[in-house]
């Protein structure tokens, strides 16, 4: 099967795998699925499900069910499973409960043998219960790929497999699978994990879990031709194709950003950073009815962002971004979103921020940064987080798409066969001002 690593900083290639179904798989998404008898928590709709206790313990001289350098959280064991039962979890998943260990290199788990794929109603089928078999058709490259290809994300255990803006079918269920999976039908992966057992989850935020590992950074991704995932973890709607499925994960990120900062039509919203996050956070303000102000650095992208919704546009290379929102709103913006990850951008949110306003960060920094801290405080600002997405933001973000107004052609800047992936990486790398979104279809 073939699949794209990013084997070191700057070098990308396609490399054949084994199918996930024939010994080490592809999708990391797996938790061992509930013995009877077990504990289970269960997590927000469309994250895995954690059980209280570790997988039983294998035969005498068994490898390890985990693959080197990735992480798995141990707590207890359970009993043993009764003679003959199926392996708790595949090869090459990991799992999140205590404590955190890794495999020893070169260690991994084999499956049954499977010769071939069988009917999900075959009890000798390779499907595990609840599993969903998906053919990837679409994957988009994200900000964290690109970073990963430039040595710069320090979350990211090399070589890895990118990818979680997904783009699939189904091609096959296992048994228990509900209903409305059915084959054929067009899809995307919730990319995240939730313990169920952190603050995050325990205070029904499961997105910032704690233990989180999202695909194609702390867990191989899905640049692959094919995944296996528990069925929680497929979204699926048939009214959106695969390929505009990649951009609801991203666009998702960005949607989830403006309910941090509990946006209202009553609201100034400044937007900063026209990427593909923040243009979800663009059209979630204005869906809201705020009045929204968009700032870049690229004029394309912000004629883009006026006709996605934005009232004004600030170019913040060519103009005074400080007199210009002076003209727009003497006051201030009541919300900005910092969608960008730089110094000066994260001053710019701060500094122009109104009195009493909110400030939401989704940029990740790559250094340190000195603020005017006096603002917090004479301005009493709310500084919060937005990281990852909840099921309610993709479904949010899919009901956007099924109205057939958003221009998903001019947010993709180019699809790229697997062999070009480094070829787009490059591209991406030389003018990141100049792209949305880059698609490597299979």
């Amino acid at each position: 099967m073939k699949a794209i690593q990013i084997i070191r900083a700057g070098e990308a290639r396609v490399t054949d795998i084994p199918f996930p179904l024939e010994g080490t798989s592809l999708c990391h998404a797996r938790m061992s699925s509930p013995s009877e008898g077990e504990d289970v928590l269960h997590a927000e709709a469309n994250h895995l499900r954690l059980t209280e206790r570790v997988t039983p313990a294998l035969p005498s001289g068994s490898p390890p069910p985990y693959r080197a350098g990735h992480p798995r959280l141990t707590e207890q064991v359970a009993p043993a499973l009764p003679s003959g039962s199926p392996p708790p979890y595949r090869a090459g998943h990991s799992r999140l409960t205590e404590r955190v260990t890794f495999a020893a290199q070169g260690e991994t788990s084999p499956l049954p043998e499977a010769d071939g794929f069988r009917s999900p109603e075959d009890e000798e089928s390779p499907l595990r219960q609840g599993d969903v078999l998906l053919g990837i058709k679409y994957v988009g490259f994200c900000g964290s790929d690109l970073n990963t290809y430039s040595g710069r994300n320090p979350l990211v255990k090399l070589p890895v497999i990118p990818g979680h803006e997904v783009g699939a079918r189904i091609e096959a269920v296992g048994r228990d699978v509900p209903a409305h999976l059915t084959p054929g039908i067009s899809c995307t992966v919730n990319p995240y994990t939730a313990c169920g057992h952190c603050s995050s989850c325990r205070n029904g935020r499961p997105n910032a879990c704690r233990h989180n590992q999202t695909f194609g950074v702390q867990r191989d991704g899905a640049m692959c031709e094919y995944i296996v995932v528990p069925w929680q973890k497929v979204i699926a709607d048939d009214a959106i194709s695969p390929r505009d499925f990649c951009l609801v994960e991203p666009m998702s990120v960005g949607f989830h950003a403006i309910d941090r900062a509990q946006v209202t039509d009553l609201d100034v919203v400044m937007v900063i950073g026209c990427g593909m996050i923040g243009v979800g956070a663009l059209v979630r303000a204005a869906l809201r009815g705020a009045k929204v102000i968009a700032v870049d650095v690229d004029d394309a992208k912000l004629l883009l962002a006026k006709r996605l919704g934005a009232h004004f546009t600030v170019n913040s290379r060519t103009e005074d971004v400080h007199e210009r929102l002076q003209a727009i709103v003497p006051w201030g913006p009541d919300v900005v979103i910092e969608a960008v990850g730089a110094p000066a951008t994260y001053r710019m949110a701060v500094n122009e921020a109104a009195f009493t306003g909110r400030v939401v960060c989704i940029g990740y920094a790559q250094t340190e940064i000195a603020f005017e801290t006096k603002y917090f405080v004479q301005k009493e600002l709310d500084i919060r987080g937005s990281r990852n997405a909840m099921p309610e933001d993709f479904r949010a973000v899919m009901e956007y798409l099924r109205r057939g107004v958003c221009p998903a052609e001019e947010l993709i800047s180019g699809i790229y066969a697997p062999e070009q992936a480094q070829e787009a990486l490059e591209r991406w790398k030389a003018d990141p001002g100049k792209v949305f979104r880059i698609l490597v279809r299979f």
